[in-house]
């Protein structure tokens, strides 16, 4: 069962409707933030919002193939481990050239890398790594294999400084071709899981968000447009 959390009562502001009341009635103006609000108080309101900042997803069933918990914090699957992989296999190969640059074989990076990343975009086409498990597996794989591009770009030429501008420019523009394919895999996804939802896609309503749209109404970072347009008069 979801908490109700109640607004505060101040003088200052005559709404003392809990939130799930404020939320359920039609005849309220749209939910806007209060920029007044958050301005006061950035790190509450960052706060409240910290758990969405870690697992990009609503705290619903049907995404729960997509977050992992760790310590009672969820985290997105996709970028804790896209981002740990990526950084672990990238310190093993900078260690290894570092050590003999012969270790690395610049053609097997190559091939390796970019084998690996084609296979990524292919299994997550054919939606093949559904389970958690899975997708751990393809970050595993995505991950290592851009590393294995990046240390290949970073080491060319025998040394980082060498054109150490245009390696950074190539290194971020492949950055950002898979991060497209991965930002319109996942908000086509969203789409296809949330258009159909009862919801209709309207968060203020969605139990995965209802907690935090709450905590932001109990706060006040969230009011209803009439009642900033009267908090702003005064």
């Amino acid at each position: 069962m979801l908490e109700v959390c109640a607004l505060s009562k101040d003088p200052a502001h005559p709404e003392t409707r809990d939130c799930r009341e404020i939320i359920e009635d039609k005849s309220r103006g749209k939910l806007v933030f209060d920029r007044r609000g958050i301005t006061s108080h950035p790190l509450a309101f960052l706060k409240i919002l910290g758990p969405l900042f870690l697992s990009h997803h609503p705290s619903c069933s049907e995404y729960e193939h997509h977050t992992v918990d760790i310590r009672g914090r969820r985290f997105c699957i996709g970028c804790f481990f896209n981002t740990a992989f990526f950084f672990l296999a990238s310190l093993v190969l900078f260690a290894l050239w570092l050590f003999d640059q012969s270790l690395l074989n610049r053609s097997w990076l190559l091939y390796g890398g970019t084998g690996g990343v084609v296979l990524y975009l292919v299994v997550s086409l054919l939606h093949l790594s559904e389970s958690t498990r899975k997708k751990i597996a393809t970050k595993f794989l995505l991950g290592s294999s851009f590393s294995a591009i990046f240390i290949l770009v970073v080491t060319a030429g025998g040394s980082i400084e060498f054109m150490i501008q245009e390696k950074y420019i190539l290194v971020f523009a492949l950055y950002l071709v898979v991060f497209t394919f991965l930002l319109v895999k996942r908000a086509h996804e969203f789409l296809k899981i949330c258009e159909p939802c009862e919801y209709k896609m309207r968060w203020s309503r969605c139990p995965g968000f209802i907690d935090t749209v709450c905590e932001l109404i109990d706060r006040r970072f969230v009011v209803p447009r009439e009642t900033e347009n009267k908090m702003d008069s005064t």
